[in-house]
């Protein structure tokens, strides 16, 4: 009976031996992965269910040695940075105290992506003009970059979100601008996460800017200009441009070549008016001011004075003057149609 009972008992023990060898030695362990980017994998050891602790794994960076020291036993282990990087899966028998490496991996990582950046256009942009959004090359990746540019309209709410812009797979974008909206671009390269540029606004300035001509008036100096200056949105008004305009009847009008400063001084006894232009083409006009030109002194003595009028023609038409004692009225009867009085 003794004998029958160390026969089993030594059964039970070469049965469990070969029970832990088997486990420790004919199993096949692989390195898999969990996820992958450009700049970093995490990488997952097998798992192993049996609930003696025959076996430990660990991560080492040498295939070689049984030293513990500055290892990691979790269950991922993540590889960053850049260049070669190589892992073993190592693992240890804790009966017999054998060490044996069951796996490595190896891959190259690629810098970390950094998004370029993108600019807009300062000078003033009119529906339907054509304009150029420049974006520089973004940085790290594998070197090989693709894009996607997206907008959205101008707005805080919510629900505005950014959209997807068709075939822009380019590093700078032509848009024809018919609308003010933000723009930005999306950056990829190989296994990386993407990442965005900054944003841009764009402003539509014909439609979201109107132009007010301001209003001019006469000054003492006998010129005619600026009494409230010309606006165009917020816009410096140095963008604006002006052109005069005179009417010998306040009705027809004809161009005054050459004049396009903000004031005028008139050769001639007409109406005039300033027309303000934007960089749109977009045109407004002021009121109309009458400019009469002073009469001149021509001597003067205690008990005389030869005064003179203006030349009487000009390039619209001829007319006359006449010396009145009134400032009103269409009679000439009695008057004196002389140029000096």
């Amino acid at each position: 009976m003794l004998a029958k009972i160390f026969i089993m008992k030594s059964y039970l023990i070469i049965s469990l031996f070969s029970f832990i060898s088997y486990f420790s030695t004919a199993q096949s362990y692989s390195i898999s992965v969990v996820s992958e980017k450009c700049n970093e994998v995490v990488l997952e050891k097998p798992t192993y269910n049996f609930h003696i602790p025959i076996l430990s794994f660990y991560w080492q960076t040498s295939s070689t040695g049984t030293s513990t020291t500055s290892i990691n036993t979790n269950s991922t282990y993540t590889l960053t940075g850049s260049g070669n990087k190589t892992i073993y899966l190592r693992k240890k028998n804790n009966y017999s105290n054998e060490w044996s490496t069951i796996d490595q991996y190896t891959t190259y990582l690629y810098p970390a992506l950094v998004a370029g950046a993108i600019t807009g256009v300062n000078d003033p942009i009119c529906s339907g003009e054509s304009i150029t959004l420049s974006g520089t090359k973004p940085q790290g990746g594998n070197g090989t970059y693709s894009y996607k540019w997206q907008s959205k309209p101008p707005g805080s709410s919510h629900l505005i979100t950014y959209q997807d812009i068709p075939n822009s797979n380019v590093q700078s974008l032509k848009i024809d601008v018919f609308s003010s909206a933000f723009f930005r671009r999306l950056d990829y390269s190989s296994t990386c996460d993407f990442e965005i540029t900054n944003e841009v606004y764009i402003s539509d300035f014909y439609t979201s800017h109107s132009v007010n001509p301001g209003s001019i008036g006469n000054r003492s100096d006998y010129t005619i200009g600026t009494l409230n200056n010309a606006t165009w949105g917020d816009e410096p008004e140095g963008l604006l441009s002006y052109h005069w305009q005179e009417s010998s009847d306040n009705s027809k009008w004809n161009d005054v070549i050459g004049q396009i400063d903000s004031w005028i001084t008139p050769t001639y006894d007409r109406w005039y008016r300033r027309k303000v232009i934007t960089p749109c083409g977009d045109e407004a006009v002021t009121s109309s001011v009458q400019a009469i030109r002073p009469i001149t002194v021509v001597s003067e003595d205690c008990d005389e004075a030869v005064l003179e009028a203006p030349p009487a023609t000009n390039h619209l038409s001829t007319y006359g003057y006449y010396w009145q004692t009134s400032p009103t009225g269409t009679i000439t009867t009695g008057s004196n149609a002389n140029r000096e009085y």
